[in-house]
Order: structure tokens, then C-alpha cells, then sequence
């Protein structure tokens, strides 16, 4: 089995560019770019050949592409490297490219789903090749007046897991959630979210208790809910102050898995669009939820 980590993709426009404006963009305005994400962001996979690179960080990763159909992208990215081996006394420095799978969900109107494959082998941590997919499509979009930031989705249940560890109580809470581009996250704090869009900002709620007192929390607040769900469908952290200790940050711990056959990525470039492999991988798309909620005792979603 192929062992994914969950991340998410959210769209903002970049609403001050230095010098000039690139020529392709000139006739149109943000809020026209803005609508038209999706097809600008499929746009960079429908221009690539089945072999490509992406380049982030003064490095280029090969890049080979198993699919690309209606929104899907599928590819794999190596990581160059030279490894030593020692044969009769000899050392050698041999070159290895391993690969991990990447599947990109960017259909208009779907969650925004990013999976990368767990396989240290090639990189040690998913989030190197999230880093490596957001630096090299900011590169492209910028021209659009656009930017993607991708984050690992993670458990609403690690709040109130993480809350239980402090029963002195919290001192404060900050909730981070992104600019306003899914209507799905929008809608849980639609207030917040218009507030956002109309002052071009990723708002911070920061609630702190009152004369030194601790914040009262529980799992019946409605609004508190609906905010945690936002901040863990978006992968944007919420930060609490437990008394008397340090800040800990919530949305590391219980990052959002899912699993698919080995064998669902064999000779997608010979399936048909409604046949064979492709058709398991959008089912597996199709299970993507806005939020996750695990405890060892329900491994079940919400």
C-alpha cells in the first residue's frame, strides 16, 4: 500500500507586484484572475511534457507525469542523490534518484487536495516536496497575480486531545485562517472570512482571557467548532497558552493519512479515462472530506 499525507492548497492574490505588470495579465483585472485560479493553475500541468522539472530553492527535481485529466494530476518528483557504497574495501559514490508520488485534486468546486507519498527513501519529510511544489508554482503564478500556499490537513480532535493535556486551563487561543477561496472553509466563519476578503488579510482570532483569567472552552461552542474545523480543513494552525507554560502549537500532531494500492498507479498513461486505475484514484478523490476526526477509539470522518 501507498501511505499519503493529506495536504491542501488555498488560493490568494498578490496585490502588489514591483515594476512593471507582466504583459499577459494587463487586460485583466485581480478579482477576474482570482475566478479563474483553477484554470491558470491547470494551465502549468497542461503546458509540461510527460517529463519536466520543477525548480524550488536553486535546485531542479525531475518530474514525470502518470496522468493529467480533467484536474487530476498525477506525477512522480525524484530527489537527486549520491549515496556511498563500500564493495571489497572500496567506497563508491553511487547516484540514486528516488521518487514518491504526488496527486494534485485541482477540479473547480472540489477540496483542493494535494497527497503526497510517505517514502523517506526519497524524501525524508512530505512537507520538503509540498515546499517544493508551492515554490515552484508560486514561480509561475506570480505572472497571474496569484499564489498557492500548501498545508498538511490534520485531525479537529487534536485540539481538544491537546486542551485535555492542560487541565490548569488556557490562557489564550489563536486561530489562523487564510484568505477566503473555498467556499467550503468560508462558510464555517463567513463573517471572519468577508472581513478577510474585504481587507486583504489572513485574520488571526486571538482570544484571551480576561483579567488574567483563563478562556472557557468547550466541545458545545458552536462557533469554536466551526473555527477549529476551519483552521484543520485549511491546515492553518491554531496556537494555545496553556498557564504558566510555553505557546504549543495545534495541527502537528495528528496530520491526515490516507492509503491507496501500489498497483492503482501502473500504466495510467494506457487507461482510459473512465476505466481501470484512474477510475479507483478518483474514488479515492472522491473520499477526501472537508475535515477529519480521529482518536485511537473512532477512527471514522466528520
Amino acid at each position: 500500500m501507498a501511505l499519503f499525507t493529506v495536504y491542501t492548497y488555498q488560493f490568494s492574490p498578490v496585490t502588489e507586484i514591483q515594476g512593471e505588470l507582466f504583459p499577459d495579465t494587463s487586460c485583466k483585472s485581480l478579482t477576474q484572475l482570482h475566478a479563474e485560479r483553477h484554470q491558470i493553475l491547470g494551465t502549468f500541468f497542461n503546458t509540461r511534457s510527460r517529463y519536466f522539472s520543477l525548480h524550488a530553492g536553486g535546485t531542479d527535481y525531475g518530474c514525470m507525469m502518470l496522468a493529467n485529466r480533467d484536474g487530476v494530476v498525477m506525477l512522480r518528483i525524484a530527489n537527486e542523490k549520491h549515496d556511498k557504497r563500500e564493495i571489497h574495501f572500496k567506497v563508491f559514490s553511487q547516484e540514486d534518484q528516488p521518487s514518491c508520488l504526488v496527486i494534485i485534486d485541482n477540479r473547480e468546486g472540489g477540496m483542493q487536495t494535494v497527497c503526497v507519498q510517505n517514502k523517506s527513501k526519497s524524501f525524508s519529510k512530505t512537507q520538503h516536496v509540498a515546499m517544493i511544489l508551492e515554490s515552484a508554482l508560486n514561480d509561475y503564478l506570480l505572472r497571474y497575480r496569484q499564489r498557492v500556499s500548501i498545508k498538511a490537513k490534520y485531525v479537529t480532535s487534536e485540539f481538544w486531545n491537546t486542551l485535555d493535556k492542560y487541565p490548569q486551563g488556557i490562557e489564550r487561543v489563536e486561530f489562523h485562517f487564510p484568505y477566503p477561496n473555498m467556499p467550503q472553509i468560508s462558510s464555517l466563519v463567513s463573517d471572519i472570512e468577508q472581513l478577510a476578503w474585504q481587507t486583504n488579510t489572513e485574520p488571526v482570532l486571538d482570544l484571551k482571557g480576561q483579567n488574567r483569567e483563563n478562556v472557557v472552552l468547550s466541545r458545545d461552542m458552536e462557533f469554536i467548532l466551526r473555527a477549529i474545523a476551519a483552521c484543520a480543513a485549511s491546515g492553518r494552525p491554531i496556537l494555545i497558552k496553556p498557564k504558566g507554560k510555553k505557546r504549543v502549537q495545534i495541527g502537528t500532531e495528528s496530520l491526515v493519512k490516507e492509503e491507496l494500492p501500489d498497483g492503482v498507479f501502473d500504466n495510467l498513461e494506457e487507461q482510459d479515462l473512465f476505466d481501470g486505475n484512474f477510475t479507483l484514484i478518483l474514488e479515492f478523490l472522491k473520499g477526501m472530506l472537508l475535515t477529519w476526526c480521529r482518536t485511537p477509539e473512532n477512527l471514522g470522518k466528520q
